[in-house]
């Protein structure tokens, strides 16, 4: 994760070095950022900063100072086509309220967005202010086909305020459709766990509804489609909720496989970033037909048939980790061995047949099922946690 965001921060030196910012106020903020850099989230496209008005007498405000620098060919591509992502949250934020956000499209390769800092005043948001203040956005045109909780802070009087404005969206003087209001519901609900899923839908979709249908201007009969449907089906959004989820989080696992901020790709597989295959002496564990699993100071060394079972169970480790479902962490591989974090884990057996049960039933709550030839692994409490999964396959419920 260091060594991407030090990348990164290299590269926008580099871009700011050739093509200066315009804007005295970005200026600023970027060589204060730059000088003492506090990253927030990072990606290989994207990197986001906050700037501390303790640490410079110039400002009298914390900011956060977002910063986009594509690097794939299809994404510089886009940018000529489309507004620039900094702009296009930009216009975002003013209709949401942030009369102080800025930016600026500096180089082709490079966008500026900042924001005044909002802190969270500790409000927890039950189901039913979740669907209102959702609702309450919903009328105002807003809508955000990438949403998720985190997106938010609340205000004391349980108020919600947007904070990630790049990939949303504000209709001017119009309520969002109902299909995209439907779009909405299905990925924010997807973001909670099945179980919190499930305690929550009721009160969440009616108090949502509740406000759309007291409140949202009537329809054209010409714009039918913006009404559909009148109402939304708690069953039908918890399905389409877990089917999203399910396809997001495998999504998601695919950065397992390439190059990202907690792996790194290697002429002959993947390792996690900071991890080292061991050299000292092996204990072996267990031997099957598919896979011979040893032991080295608390490492799991498991020789898989093949590279590609290796790198199929490495992903499938690395979604259940994704889920939050207890498996072990998978460390990498390289050729046909497979690394995983197996201290302080013992390996399961028949008699913890009810544990290994309990995590069964919870991987199948997530829409997913597991194979006979899984292994398990049993943790200090007594928990059984996916380990071994020489050839596992997953299927989507």
């Amino acid at each position: 994760m260091q060594e991407l965001a030090r990348i990164n921060l290299v590269r926008i030196r580099e871009l700011l070095h050739a093509q200066q910012v315009r804007d005295k106020q970005l200026a600023l903020l970027w060589s204060e950022a730059s000088a003492k850099p506090v990253i927030l989230r990072h990606s290989p496209a994207r990197t986001v900063l906050r700037v501390a008005a303790e640490d410079s007498s110039a400002l009298s405000q914390d900011w956060v100072l977002k910063l986009y620098h594509p690097h794939r060919s299809y994404e510089i591509l886009r940018r000529l086509i489309s507004k620039a992502p900094a702009l296009r949250e930009l216009e975002a934020a003013l209709r949401c309220g942030y009369e102080d956000s800025i930016a600026e499209q500096a180089h082709q390769q490079l966008g500026l967005f900042a924001r005044p800092w909002i802190e969270d005043e500790g409000f927890e948001p039950d189901a039913r202010s979740w669907g209102s203040e959702i609702a309450a956005l919903h009328l105002r045109g807003w809508s955000d086909k990438d949403v998720s909780p985190d997106d938010f802070v609340w205000t004391k009087d349980g108020k919600a305020l947007p904070l990630d404005f790049g990939s949303a969206r504000f209709r001017l003087n119009q309520a969002s459709p109902r299909i995209i209001q439907w779009r909405d519901l299905v990925r924010l609900l997807a973001a909670f766990p099945p179980s919190r899923r499930g305690q929550w839908l009721e009160d969440f979709v009616d108090s949502h509804e509740q406000i759309i249908q007291s409140e949202a201007p009537p329809i054209p009969w010409q714009r039918f489609w913006a009404a559909w449907p009148a109402r939304f089906s708690h069953q039908k959004l918890d399905a389409a909720a877990a089917r999203h989820r399910c396809r997001r989080m495998w999504r998601r696992s695919s950065r397992a496989l390439r190059e990202c901020s907690d792996f790194r790709v290697l002429e002959d597989g993947i390792l996690r970033r900071g991890f080292e295959p061991p050299h000292g002496k092996l204990t072996i564990l267990a031997k099957s037909t598919v896979a011979i699993s040893v032991e080295c100071g608390g490492i799991w060394q498991i020789q898989m048939h093949s590279m590609r079972d290796a790198s199929c169970a490495h992903r499938h480790l690395h979604l259940l980790e994704l889920f939050g479902l207890p498996a072990v962490k998978s460390l990498g591989y390289r050729g046909d061995v497979l690394w995983l974090d197996g201290s302080p884990l013992s390996l399961a057996n028949h008699e913890q047949q009810a544990a290994i049960d309990k995590t069964i039933g919870l991987v199948n709550s997530e829409g997913y099922y597991l194979p006979d030839t899984t292994g398990f692994a049993i943790d200090a409490d007594g928990q059984a946690i996916v380990a071994i999964p020489p050839e596992m396959e997953m299927y989507s419920a």
